[in-house]
């Protein structure tokens, strides 16, 4: 158990059905693995958890590329194959992103798997049934802090990008210093500082989504609007989403 004082980063009572929803998503996922074309537990590195889902909707289709949320010590992506059923009916590709896991390993590694994973993707779509010119990169909570260190401007091999969306990220990390999550993170200051997508923007023209849940606490919502902020002091496009009542746990089921 942690030490440090609970707040609203801590999520465990923050959704008494959490554990209902996490259940209908791997079952709706378990049926989108049957679907026609899934390319399942591709290798992008050589490391166990370097793995990733494919689910093409044609060689020209806008393709989604999503990594799933867990405070970087849970989640798999084999629970989020659900969204490929509808987005592939709207002739957009999904693609599901494993990454490594703290505590046994660091979150620059977690970091340095989404971005490997999308250059993989960039430099392997011909040959996955992927549009290269369309990769739009997503995540939710921990997966949206991933998504949006994806799409920072200067790191090597960084492919272009069509979009990027943040669902209920993290996108300043100093705050966790002092909340549960730290217990596993075990961030310093410099750290965090370092691996905060908000010290870290994409470039100005790259059109975002930030959308966060309407019954989510106070802290994530300020972690959201802070970043919109940011890419709007830089003139990026940003569009701003608060839906009705969803938690944090909800609102990633809507996106599928």
């Amino acid at each position: 158990m942690s030490d440090l004082p609970a707040s609203g980063y801590d999520l465990d009572g923050s959704s008494a059905h959490a554990n209902a929803l996490q259940a209908t998503y791997k079952a709706r996922s378990d049926v989108a693995a049957k679907l026609p074309g899934a390319r399942l537990d591709l290798t992008y590195g050589t490391q166990p958890r370097q793995r990733l889902d494919v689910f093409p909707a044609g060689a020209d289709a806008p393709v989604l590329v999503f990594f799933h949320g867990g405070y970087w010590k849970a989640g798999d992506k084999d629970s989020r194959r659900y969204a490929a059923i509808p987005w592939r009916e709207w002739g957009v590709g999904w693609v599901a992103v494993n990454y490594r896991l703290v505590p046994g390993n660091t979150l620059e590694e977690a970091v340095d798997d989404a971005r490997l994973a999308v250059a993989w993707l960039a430099e392997n779509a011909e040959g996955l049934g992927l549009n290269r010119e369309a990769l739009h990169i997503c995540g939710n909570s921990a997966g949206g802090h991933l998504a949006a260190m994806v799409a920072a401007t200067a790191w090597e091999g960084r492919p272009d990008l069509a979009s990027l969306t943040v669902v209920s990220g993290l996108c300043d990390l100093v705050p966790l210093l002092t909340a549960g999550p730290n217990a596993w993170l075990g961030l310093t200051e410099d750290r965090a500082r370092a691996l905060s997508p908000i010290n870290h923007l994409p470039p100005r023209d790259l059109p975002t989504l930030i959308a966060v849940g309407g019954a989510e606490t106070a802290e994530f919502k300020q972690q959201s609007w802070a970043y919109a902020d940011a890419l709007e002091g830089q003139e990026t496009p940003v569009t701003r989403l608060e839906t009705p009542a969803e938690d944090h746990f909800e609102i990633i089921g809507g996106f599928g």
